[in-house]
């Protein structure tokens, strides 16, 4: 959100919850007579008041929040704050509530691997990278394009969800949609508080020129009971006393020089004792501060024009601030005298009122004459000492606050329903991957954490075949999720040559789609174009003691059996694998824990963060404390992606590809920002070597921050990523920056792809985050 839509959404926030309460205060004082004390009803529109004016950051489980609707409150919850954030505090989900992405380290990436002549997953396939941390994203040709050709880990065509094109999308599209709302709405409020602002200021400006012409009053007797009255009131600041000609109501203003005007008419006809009734009650406005407060609820007025019930609300106000007055000033006379000040309200009557909404910080003896009632039957029930609060009184003045002033408690305040499931506990990191449903894992015990259901695996691979890695994803096209699989899949290659050509591809499938209709059987690939035949076959065969179906095409075979409620499928290339191997294969298949004879711990492979596990992990194998903010300064960047690389690994190829054991983690802007585009990117290495070869790159100098010399490069030809165009036509390009320094013995290497604005902030906020090392979990 831009700084407008912030402070439009906050207005919002609080007039919504301050709007339910005037409503209620508007109808206590009309039907509840217990509710009409006028000093309590003062208290409680200044609790108004400090709503409207000051969002408290403090929670409680009583918040006037909760009356309000999860469709009005989700629209706060869209830009929820999180900046600050980092190791020790920021919360990571465990294994059942992982918000895995597509783009997981490397797996975050464009996905190279046996991705050659998929049609059918091309759409959900582009979509689900542009979701991602890395790799390819966009559209060709349109601003902030990403250029696929990036590997992920050894996985499948499960990297390339088709999940997300459903809710994913909407969800997305509506969200944009709010977002453009929330834009045009804030303008608008923007609007309005600048030209009643300014309404304000000059209907003030006429009224002081109105009465630059009052005479300053210097009767001694006029003076000498103005003197008595502040004596009485224990106000030592001399206030001027100033008369008006024609008809007035007598009245106090002036925020900084407080002065008080009387009608000519009233100097010249009053008595000593009516003049002190209207003086003590225009000085006891200046000793209560209601100039102030007046003043206060214009700048209300100004932030909430849109919202009626403030209107209403200032109002009553007005109306409830007079019997307050009047209650004090009975207070200052005693019950005696109670008659004979009604006596002299019906006298001001005489002298004309002020009628409308006052629209300057001043208070007037009589706003409407529609209020003379209520005051006078006020006064002639005046008893000394009834208007005092009780303790029950103030008690409920302070528990209303805590309802009024507080917000809702985190993780029990009203929320947008989430389809997904809950978070668990937090621990030590949170990553918010851009496609929940995708998880990659470089070992099978890692992946068993996580693993949607119980399957089976091979216990024998063809002669050079080893372990890279597993996937586990959801795919659907149907509404409503009627065509979903469960994908888990498990990739091997060869050691000879590491190419696509050589992998060996498992999928595992479980739902009431299939891995034929979802087009990802390399045996059975059909082409997108509904006039052209499948071009593949199939036949009915038995392997392993497996019956199944081969599907052969020009991709490669397939080979596909059932075990109960689970589908299992073999991609495969029979000029490198014999049917005899193949066979041999199949028959092994065993539960996780009874395999034996194939390596499925994944040593020296990438390792993607999840949760507390794979920190320690990535700690221990590095050597040294690491830093894992959530987010970086206060400009939207939050972390999307994380993972341990390792330099020989067989399961990820990065475009920067570190020379020594680097942790990679990933910032974008999650949300709407006008600051960066959404696929500006940040990566950071931590490495014990630097993580790019800076003589292939262009020096720009140093930067000093927190004492800490930082080398700046910019790759202008390329060098590592490649070259993401601003435009259709390619005149222009993402620019490419590297920030290197050392730090407690840790080399940092971060990469800004385009991200021009506030570079500095960011590279301060990652160098003061603080370190996780692998003995503090």
């Amino acid at each position: 959100m831009s700084a407008i839509e912030t402070v439009f959404v906050s207005v919002l926030r609080l007039s919504l919850t301050a709007a339910v309460v005037v409503g209620l205060l508007l109808c206590l004082r009309r039907w509840l007579p217990g509710m009409r004390s006028p000093k309590l009803l003062h208290l409680l529109w200044i609790l108004v008041l400090a709503k409207l004016l000051i969002p408290l950051p403090l929670t409680s489980p009583i918040s006037i929040e909760w009356l309000l609707p999860p469709s009005l409150t989700a629209i706060w919850q869209l830009d929820a704050p999180t900046s600050g954030q980092h190791v020790s505090s920021v919360q990571l989900p465990d294994a059942e509530g992982i918000e895995a992405g597509n783009d997981d380290g490397a797996a975050a990436t464009g996905h190279n691997e046996q991705a050659a002549g998929r049609d059918g997953q091309a759409a959900a396939g582009s979509e689900a990278e542009a979701a991602t941390g890395r790799g390819a994203e966009a559209s060709a040709g349109v601003a902030g394009e990403l250029p696929a050709g990036r590997s992920q880990p050894a996985a499948s065509r499960s990297e390339l969800p088709s999940a997300e094109d459903g809710s994913s999308l909407a969800d997305r599209a509506t969200l944009q949609t709010v977002d453009r709302w929330l834009a045009a709405l804030a303008i608008v409020w923007l609007s309005g508080a600048v030209l009643l602002a300014l309404g304000f200021v000059a209907v003030a400006r006429r009224s002081e020129r109105r009465w630059r012409s009052a005479r300053r009053i210097d009767s001694p007797q006029a003076l000498s009971v103005l003197q008595d009255c502040q004596r009485r009131l224990g106000i030592r600041r001399a206030i001027p006393l100033y008369a008006v000609d024609g008809p007035a109501s007598p009245w106090i203003g002036g925020l900084l020089r407080p002065r008080i005007y009387l009608p000519e008419a009233l100097v010249a006809q009053a008595t000593p004792e009516a003049l002190t009734h209207v003086l003590l009650h225009e000085l006891l406005h200046y000793r209560r501060r209601d100039l102030w407060l007046g003043g206060l609820w214009m700048a209300a007025l100004c932030l909430h024009w849109f919202n009626p019930l403030v209107w209403l609300g200032q109002r009553a106000m007005n109306a409830d601030r007079e019997l307050a007055c009047d209650a004090a000033v009975l207070e200052a006379l005693g019950e005696r005298e109670a008659a004979a000040y009604g006596s002299t309200l019906l006298l001001l009557a005489r002298f004309g009122s002020e009628p409308g909404v006052l629209l300057a910080p001043r208070s007037y003896f009589l706003h409407t004459p529609s209020q003379m009632k209520r005051r006078i039957v006020m006064i002639t029930q005046y008893k000394s000492g009834g208007y005092r609060l009780s303790i029950l009184a103030l008690l409920a003045v302070v528990v209303l606050g805590v309802v009024l002033l507080t917000q809702a408690r985190n993780g029990s305040e009203p929320s947008v329903p989430v389809a997904e499931e809950a978070r668990p506990e937090a621990q030590h990191v949170r990553i918010d991957r851009p496609i929940p449903t995708f998880r990659w894992f470089a070992s099978l015990d890692r992946a068993q954490d996580f693993a949607p259901y119980t399957f089976k695996v091979p216990d024998t691979l063809p002669t050079g075949y080893r372990f890279v890695g597993a996937t586990f994803n959801e795919n659907f096209s149907k509404a409503e999720k009627a065509d979903l699989i469960e994908l888990v899949t498990m990739t091997f290659k060869s050691e000879k040559a590491m190419t696509d050509i050589d992998s060996l591809q498992i999928d595992i499938e479980r739902g009431p789609g299939s891995l034929l209709e979802h087009n990802l059987l390399n045996g059975a690939r059909t082409s997108t174009s509904s006039d052209l035949q499948p071009a593949y076959r199939q036949e009915d065969l038995v392997l392993g003691e497996r019956q199944g179906v081969r599907y052969t095409s020009d991709l490669g075979h397939s080979f596909v059996w059932d075990e109960g409620d689970l589908t299992y499928a073999i991609d495969y290339d029979p000029a490198a694998i014999s049917e005899a191997e193949l066979a041999e294969m199949i028959a092994s298949f065993v539960l996780p824990a009874q395999a034996s004879g194939v390596d499925y711990k994944g040593e020296g492979n990438s390792i993607p963060l999840y949760d507390d596990t794979d920190l320690r992990q990535a700690a221990t194998l590095l050597g040294f404390p690491v830093k894992v903010p959530y987010t970086l300064s206060d400009h939207g960047l939050t972390l999307i992606d994380a993972m341990m690389h390792q330099p020989d690994a067989w399961n990820t190829e990065l475009y920067i590809h570190a020379p020594a054991a680097a942790l990679v983690t990933t910032y974008r802007v999650t949300g709407r920002s006008d600051i960066y585009e959404i696929n500006d990117t940040l990566e950071v290495y931590q490495s014990r070597e630097v993580a790019v070869d800076t003589s292939k790159l262009e020096s720009l100098g140093r930067l000093d921050i927190d004492g800490i010399q930082i080398a700046i490069y910019e790759d202008r030809e390329h060098q590592y990523w490649p070259a993401i165009p601003l435009d259709r036509d390619r005149h222009q390009f993402k620019s490419q920056t590297y920030y290197v320094w050392q730090q407690d013995g840790v080399y940092y290497t971060v990469f800004f792809l385009g991200l021009d604005a506030h570079r500095e902030d960011t590279l301060r906020a990652l160098m003061r985050s603080a370190l996780y090392s692998a003995d503090m979990a």
